[in-house]
């Protein structure tokens, strides 16, 4: 047996389209998958940025918190139970109990590369 001339050229012209389709599946999945690396190493630094500021805005707080609970300590009991003293220890409360967050580096779980099955490794003929 044996495939007509058109079932053999179409079989020629189906293996031709998904190999180009391949080709140019695997550019387009490599450009994806640089861009998607790229963005997230964008993201990263300003993260990394932005971690920095937490930490130094963090040691200013936690600078300043400290000042305020020495300067309210260093005051009476009588003006600390006073309207005036209480304002003021929930302003020493208030900078006492900031707590900045950093942000966590972004990840990237790049999916498995796509497996093309282009095979239409297919017999032509039958070897009788």
């Amino acid at each position: 047996m044996r495939l007509s001339k058109k079932q053999a050229a179409d079989l020629a012209a189906h293996k031709k389209a998904l190999h180009s389709d391949r080709e140019l599946l695997e550019t387009v999945f490599d450009v994806f998958w640089y861009r998607l690396e790229q963005a997230a190493k964008e993201v990263n630094a300003i993260i990394a940025l932005h971690s920095a500021n937490v930490r130094k805005a963090s040691a200013f707080v936690t600078e300043v918190a400290a000042d305020l609970r020495d300067a309210y300590d260093e005051k009476s009991e009588r003006w600390q139970e006073t309207e005036a003293g209480q304002a003021a220890l929930e302003m020493v409360e208030a900078w006492e109990n900031v707590d900045l967050d950093e942000i966590e580096p972004v990840q990237v779980l790049l999916p498995d590369r796509p497996v093309w099955n282009e095979s239409l490794n297919l017999p032509e003929e039958s070897d009788q």
